[in-house]
């Protein structure tokens, strides 16, 4: 079982302009029109970064930047090598990046599309707002590539048991700290179906290095369990309640279409995980509401130790009731609100 964590998704990606693909009898995807079309090949480093200012202004506090820091604003494709083989990941830096003060990092994890054709990360780098967010906020994004077009998270979901996406996240943000001026307080987790699973993952397995974490359309596992971060670590997850594919109330749903078996997963539901999140957190208030959107109701423990919240926010309209992705400006607003201690 390889260092990763069960917890498992299927994907559904909703990006605009696409068209949806039917795929089986509980869940479709969609596959951009645009193929290929992604960021610049770089034979190595990282390379753009749009980040000026994050959170409360322009940039973090005036931590050191290594001598090695080259990024520069755009987008870039870096292969490092990670569990003795190649892995990619896409770097977007925004325009306002200038190098000389510490940035946020906020890493977003792609879904299962293993059934699909495509690059699973630029599909995802182009339906789940983060992109824009980055230019708008300042912070430096980047999106993994999955072997499989999928995330090991320990029974589930690439081919091999043996791949360890955790290291190769870790391994990504390593090569950023060393390329970039990161700010190692703010480094942030998200993701949306078996991506949301990683980013569970992380937070249980990293929590020396992520600060918080922003799942969405994926819930904890009895698989996984326990989930022991090494401190309270603050999260925020985005569900739709008539999902079709990890239902809301939980459960052990049939697994997705794919190039090979997968094992199903037992998951604790939307409200199973708020509540063992809240638990893992020592929250000691009774969740009220937070803010939201007409499309996510969202609810938090704000009474938990060390400054963490847990919050859930519920999809109940036709456009966030389903297997969807999260809302990237409510995640940032919870994640830019709680660095590192």
């Amino acid at each position: 079982m390889q260092k990763s964590r069960a917890l498992v998704s299927l994907g559904m990606l909703l990006a605009a302009p696409c068209r949806p693909v039917l795929l089986a009898t509980l869940f479709a995807a969609t596959a951009c029109g645009e193929d290929g079309g992604g960021p610049r090949a770089a034979a190595s480093d990282a390379g753009s970064s749009d980040g000026g200012s994050v959170g409360e202004g322009d940039g973090g506090p005036a931590a050191a930047c290594p001598f090695t820091a080259s990024a520069a604003p755009g987008d870039t494709q870096v292969s490092i090598e990670s569990g003795g083989v190649a892995r990619q990941f896409y770097v977007h830096v925004p325009a306002r990046y200038t190098g000389d003060r510490a940035v946020p990092l906020v890493v977003d994890l792609h879904p299962f599309l293993n059934f699909a054709t495509g690059d699973a990360a630029d599909i995802q780098r182009k339906a789940s707002g983060w992109l824009e967010l980055a230019d708008s906020e300042g912070f430096i994004v980047v999106h993994p590539i999955g072997i499989d077009r999928a995330w090991n998270l320990g029974t589930c979901c690439t081919e091999s048991r043996e791949v360890d996406d955790v290291g190769f996240v870790l391994a990504v943000v390593e090569r950023l700290k060393q390329t970039a001026c990161i700010d190692p307080k703010r480094v942030y987790a998200t993701g949306y179906s078996n991506g949301g699973g990683l980013s569970y993952l992380l937070a249980c397995r990293a929590a020396d290095v992520f600060a918080a974490v922003a799942p969405a359309s994926f819930d904890l596992v009895e698989e996984i369990l326990p989930c022991t971060p090494s401190r309270p670590i603050a999260q925020i997850s985005f569900r739709g309640v008539s999902d079709p594919v990890v239902p809301f109330a939980g459960g052990n749903p049939p697994p997705p279409p794919s190039s090979y078996p997968l094992d199903p997963l037992h998951f604790l539901g939307a409200e199973g995980t708020f509540a063992r999140w809240a638990e893992i957190d020592g929250c000691t208030d009774a969740a009220a509401e937070a803010p939201g959107t007409a499309d996510w109701k969202c609810r938090a423990h704000s009474s938990c130790a060390a400054g963490t919240t847990a919050t859930l926010c519920s999809g109940e309209t036709a456009t966030s009731s389903g297997h969807v992705q999260g809302n990237a400006a409510l995640a940032w607003d919870v994640l830019s609100r709680h660095p590192m201690p």
